[in-house]
C-alpha cells in the first residue's frame, strides 16, 4: 500500500494532506503518520506538529480542555521554541482559571517570540483584568497595540 501512495503522491506526507487534512481527519492522520511515518524525515516533525495543533485547536473550540493541552504538550516535544503553542496552552488555562499556569505559559510565549508576540502580550493583559489588576492588564494590552497597531485589540473592551 505505501509503495501505491508514493507512486501516486510522491510521499506519505503529501497523501496525508489530501486525504486526511482536506477531509478533516485528524486522528486518522495521526494515526497514520504514527505508524507509516519515518522520523528522520524532517517533513514528519512538522507534519506531526500541525496534526497536534489541529487536534488540540478543535478540542479547545469543544470544551475538551484536558486533551487541548495533551495535543498542545505534544507540540512542545516536537517544537520546543514554538512561541504559538505556548500560547494556546496559556488560553486553555486561561479558560480552566488554572491562572498560574496561564501566566507562566504567556510568559514563555512572550520570551520565546523575542517579546513580540502581540497576541500573548494581549491575553496576558486580559488575564489580568479577569483578576482585577487593571493597571497590569493596561500595560500588556498596550504592548499588544503597540506591537500590532493594525490589530484594534480596544475593540474587545477587556479595560
Amino acid at each position: 500500500m505505501i509503495e501505491e501512495i508514493i507512486e501516486e503522491y510522491g510521499n506519505i506526507y503529501d497523501y496525508i494532506k489530501q486525504e486526511f487534512f482536506l477531509n478533516n481527519k485528524y486522528t486518522e492522520a495521526l494515526e497514520f503518520i504514527e505508524k507509516e511515518g519515518n522520523p528522520a524525515d524532517i517533513e514528519f516533525w512538522g507534519l506531526l506538529a500541525q496534526i497536534h495543533f489541529v487536534m488540540g485547536n478543535q478540542n479547545y473550540g469543544e470544551g475538551n480542555f484536558g486533551l487541548a493541552l495533551d495535543h498542545f504538550y505534544e507540540i512542545t516535544k516536537i517544537m520546543p521554541y514554538w512561541a504559538v503553542v505556548y500560547n494556546s496552552i496559556g488560553l486553555t488555562y486561561l479558560k480552566l482559571e488554572d491562572y498560574e499556569n496561564a501566566v507562566e505559559n504567556f510568559n514563555k510565549s512572550i520570551e520565546l517570540s523575542g517579546n513580540t508576540y502581540a497576541h500573548a502580550f494581549y491575553n496576558l493583559g486580559y488575564l489580568y483584568f479577569k483578576q482585577g489588576d487593571t493597571e497590569k492588564a493596561y500595560e500588556y494590552r498596550n504592548k499588544a497595540c503597540e506591537l500590532e497597531p493594525e490589530n484594534d485589540y480596544s475593540e474587545y473592551n477587556i479595560i
